[in-house]
């Protein structure tokens, strides 16, 4: 593949920015997401009887940022049956959680409702069509942002931060994860949905 001269030569100029990249990437992924779990953090415990776990993108175990309320069902496993996480778009593939956080190549963060059908006693094809006809019949969920995934397993809030004031903010962050208090503020207007869903289930 040809490239434009001046891309190659900013290549040339930058190598060792390219070269140490990987590890400043990784860095300050973790700073961001410590940011936004805590984030997150506040805003479910600011709920009654809610749980969950706030360590995505960490170095400890549980890699995941998940929580639901008290009252929906577990998996045999103790596992949350139904919950809500904070991932990136099945069409994000194979990006950077940063390239993600930023919306570069399309990339997107979301907060996603997925349920681990065990409990229900339905087959995963029954299931994706009940999902599938839950989400197409729900205007609140369409006209609130949310969006069906194309595998049909999650419905989605996508959203990602202005790089430009991520960066002026870094490394104390606040304003700049405005994006993510949209998308939490939404999920928990459209809460009553979900809800009605898994117990529908049940």
């Amino acid at each position: 593949m040809n490239y434009p001269k001046e891309l190659c030569q900013l290549v040339i100029r930058s190598m060792e920015v390219i070269e140490t990249a990987p590890e400043v990437v990784a860095a300050t992924e973790k700073h961001l997401f410590a940011a936004m779990n805590a984030r997150i953090e506040k805003a479910v415990k600011a709920k009654k009887n809610w749980k969950g776990c706030y360590d995505l993108v960490t170095d400890k175990e549980d890699e995941e940022t998940t929580f639901a309320p008290e009252g929906w069902p577990e998996c045999e496993d103790e596992s949350y049956g139904a919950y809500y996480t904070l991932t990136h778009t099945e069409e994000s593939g194979d990006y950077e959680w940063l390239s993600c956080a930023t919306g570069v190549m399309g990339a997107a963060l979301c907060l996603a409702f997925s349920v681990g059908i065990d409990w229900s006693g339905l087959t995963m094809k029954e299931y994706k069509k009940r999902f599938e006809s839950f989400y197409a019949g729900n205007a609140v969920l369409q006209k609130a942002g949310f969006s069906l995934s194309p595998s049909k397993k999650s419905i989605a809030r996508p959203f990602h931060f202005a790089a430009d004031k991520l960066a002026a903010e870094y490394p104390d962050l606040d304003e700049a994860l405005a994006p993510l208090d949209a998308a939490l503020e939404d999920l928990f207007k459209a809460h009553g949905e979900f809800d009605k869903f898994v117990k529908g289930l049940s």
